[in-house]
């Protein structure tokens, strides 16, 4: 408990020595896992890399070595081995713990394969994180956002799924729940950047949302002007400026002024794209098109164009999902109110049934002569 607080508080190193030096740690698979995983966190060595392998190799029951298995697991896939990563957290598999069922579900993302966790998530009963994870990654967004309000709760210190919960909250529409998650991660990280962010892009929505006749917010300068300044100290910070800039460009959306609007949102795009991260560059984009189809705006048909090519570079559940929704709202414009309401719920698409064509076969003297169905791949 002391290193965990250690590590919320920033102290690394403090939290890894601790641990480390515990006399009993060369022999605790529970220690020496919470040993591997705080070098990991402080950028050093592990001191008992070996003696944890080798722990792995003994009798210890399975659920002793669920996490050990995890944290030899993630060095390893920190190190390129994925072939050994996968062999330990499978051996995590055996008998998981509910945090190391969150560890495993992380791999499988990392390395984009399944290790068959789905089950064992399912029979956990405080696996929270794994269980948001998994909703996520299958398109269940309400699903998310419950397990992501029960994770919060069991980890309150942590700034991950308060972030998550105000995301999931933001796809859905529900701007009072993103100001709730981001209120509640913001009490124990008052100095997050995104949850700052998150909780303005929140109190903005709220502000400025357009009525049922679709006019324009009647608000205040002083209040605009109050929102401007609490973005200016984000937006001199390169890795947060962008996220700022697109809450900027929301207030010139509507507020009626789409070409500035769209000028803020490209600039926000232009910095997710020179930093090299595409799943804020495919966000910005996304929330971006949204805008300009509650604007009716003139230049709607090239930032829809942007937001469906940026999607096709990431694999993001969450982006997918409201891409969707903005395709139907582009459709049909009088449901705006029901497509943007948080209980909204996407019609879910009908398995695609398969055609079985029949294979013709000849058999003669010659020989056997097969033709296949028109369009065969092999190997299918």
């Amino acid at each position: 408990m002391a290193a965990r607080f250690m590590i919320h508080a920033g102290l690394k190193d403090q939290a890894h020595t601790i641990v480390a030096n515990h006399p009993q740690v060369k022999d605790d698979p529970w220690l020496l896992s919470a040993e591997l995983a705080l070098a990991q966190a402080a950028g050093r060595a592990p001191r008992f890399w070996t003696r944890a392998k080798n722990l792995l190799e003994g009798r210890l029951a399975p659920q002793h070595l669920s996490e050990l298995a995890c944290a030899v697991g993630t060095l390893e896939l920190s190190g390129g081995n994925n072939k050994k990563a996968k062999r330990n957290f499978r051996q995590a598999l055996m008998a998981p713990s509910d945090n190391a069922l969150a560890q495993i579900k992380w791999a499988e993302r990392t390395l984009r394969t399944s290790l068959a966790t789905d089950s064992a998530v399912a029979g956990a009963d405080r696996a929270f994180e794994a269980r948001f994870w998994t909703d996520y990654y299958q398109g269940d967004m309400q699903g998310a956002f419950a397990c992501a309000g029960m994770w919060r709760a069991e980890e309150p210190y942590s700034k991950r799924p308060a972030t998550m919960r105000s995301y999931i909250a933001s796809l859905l529409d529900d701007s009072k729940e993103v100001a709730a998650a981001a209120k509640l991660g913001l009490m124990a990280n008052p100095d997050d950047n995104t949850l700052q962010l998150n909780l303005i892009y929140a109190e903005l929505s709220d502000v400025l949302e357009l009525n049922e006749a679709d006019e324009r917010p009647n608000v205040e300068a002083e209040t605009i002007e109050s929102f401007r300044r609490r973005l200016r100290r984000h937006l001199r910070d390169s890795h947060y400026a962008g996220h700022a800039y697109a809450n900027l460009g929301l207030i010139h959306y509507r507020l009626g002024f789409p070409e500035a609007g769209a000028i803020a949102y490209r600039m926000a795009s232009e910095l997710a794209a020179a930093q090299n991260d595409p799943i804020q560059e495919a966000t910005t984009r996304i929330f971006h098109a949204k805008e300009a189809i509650l604007a009716r705006s003139s230049s709607l048909e090239g930032v829809l164009a942007e937001a469906r090519t940026a999607m096709l570079r990431v694999k993001s559940p969450g982006l997918k999902f409201y891409l969707a929704k903005l395709e139907l709202l582009l459709v049909h414009p009088e449901r705006r109110h029901e497509i943007l309401s948080p209980s909204f719920e996407l019609p879910r698409a009908e398995p695609e049934r398969r055609v079985v064509q029949p294979i013709r076969f000849n058999i003669d003297k010659k020989g056997a002569t097969i033709w296949l169905p028109k369009g065969h791949k092999p190997g299918a």
